[in-house]
């Protein structure tokens, strides 16, 4: 069976270094930021939304576990100033300085892991955060089809057949496993979109205490 990183190697291995534009997550991101803001994006796959968050007049550090992922977008990184990162999210800690960043972008990316290493992640994220710095996610909930399928890890935590681990979350989850770091916590289902109104996931956005 492939691991994680050979699984996301393939995904990601020729696909087209045709720029995409940004999803509506990153769209909203803007909204609460001022210029200038130092932004850190977990999973940025081919790098669509931190180039467009870089665009809006911000520092942004890309991090990917695929070096396939990163290389998509090298070009561009490069041309805009975005510091490119191969980083395991799961490896903890990371290596930036507390309180560094202004925001973490999350956009499916923290959906496949254990709860115990999900509530670490969000303590890390918490530490690089600045007071009152924001956390704007997206995440599989337990309306996905793939919710219960292949071999069970935990409640709503599955091996796939792929290979593939996920977690299914629910939305009044995510305030206890953010932990006593973060308020203004508002977590909510939306739709996926993309022509897939069946499909909900969950958006979080939390702000890190004073």
């Amino acid at each position: 069976m492939q691991t994680a990183l050979e699984f996301w190697e393939k995904k990601y291995d020729g696909m087209s270094t045709r720029r995409s534009g940004p999803h509506d997550l990153a769209l909203e991101l803007d909204k609460y930021l001022v210029p200038e803001s130092t932004v850190l994006e977990l999973g940025c796959g081919d790098g669509r939304d931190a180039l467009h968050i870089v665009e809006c007049n911000h520092r942004v550090v890309a991090c990917d576990f695929s070096e396939a992922a990163l290389s998509i977008f090298a070009e561009a990184a490069t041309r805009l100033h975005v510091e490119q990162r191969q980083l395991d999210i799961t490896a903890l800690p990371y290596s930036f300085a507390d309180e560094g960043f202004d925001a973490v972008y999350a956009r499916l990316s923290l959906h496949y892991f254990s709860g115990s290493v999900t509530r670490d992640i969000f303590a890390e994220i918490a530490r690089i955060l600045r007071p009152n710095g924001i956390l704007l996610g997206l995440l599989n909930s337990h309306f996905d089809a793939e919710n219960g399928t292949g071999t069970r890890l935990e409640d709503r935590y599955y091996e796939l057949t792929s290979g593939n681990r996920k977690r299914f979350f629910t939305a009044e989850e995510t305030t206890d496993l953010l932990g006593p770091a973060f308020h203004e916590i508002d977590s909510r289902y939306v739709e996926a979109g993309q022509g897939r109104p069946e499909k909900r996931l969950v958006r979080i956005y939390a702000e890190r205490r004073p």
